[in-house]
């Protein structure tokens, strides 16, 4: 069993969405500090992104004006902790879940980027193998998980 993000593709697993996990542009203070201050999401092509490779494309919202970014070829990477520790290290901007940069996860050096602006969070999917012959303790573990106060720290 395993948490996910995104709708599983691979056909031998079942999945159950358990909620939908909200995501944040970050950079360190040190970066901003040094680089031509965001305004708007246009901005973000004169500026270093760190981006993981399955969210190459940033949907952000403020009020009813949506603005779709393709991220150009770059800095990207197949994992989130990497991202966060490049971005702590001054390498650009990178979109975080947020359970990333939240509770005790939280780094003051990291500080929201375009805050006013909303960016479409990601859903968070429990999947486990498609058996026919799933043990009645699956089947308890996936209930409980579903109800757990733990669990919810990843989503809201």
């Amino acid at each position: 069993m395993a948490l996910r993000t995104g709708q599983p593709q691979e056909s031998s697993l079942i999945g159950r969405r358990i909620g939908n996990c909200p995501r944040l542009l970050v950079a360190s203070q040190r970066y901003l500090d040094q680089h031509p201050p965001l305004v708007h999401p246009q901005q973000l092509s004169a500026h270093r992104c760190i981006a993981h490779r399955a969210w190459n494309e940033w949907v952000l919202q403020r009020d009813d004006e949506f603005y779709r970014w393709l991220l150009p070829p770059g800095h990207l990477t197949d994992n989130l902790l990497y991202a966060r520790e490049s971005a702590l290290g001054d390498a650009g901007i990178t979109l975080l879940p947020h359970f990333l940069t939240d509770g005790g996860m939280a780094d003051p050096r990291l500080v929201p980027v375009l805050p006013e602006w909303e960016i479409e969070g990601n859903e968070l999917w429990l999947v486990y193998p498609g058996r026919k012959l799933n043990s009645p303790a699956l089947a308890r573990f996936i209930e409980f998980a579903l109800q757990s106060p733990v669990f919810r720290e990843f989503y809201r």
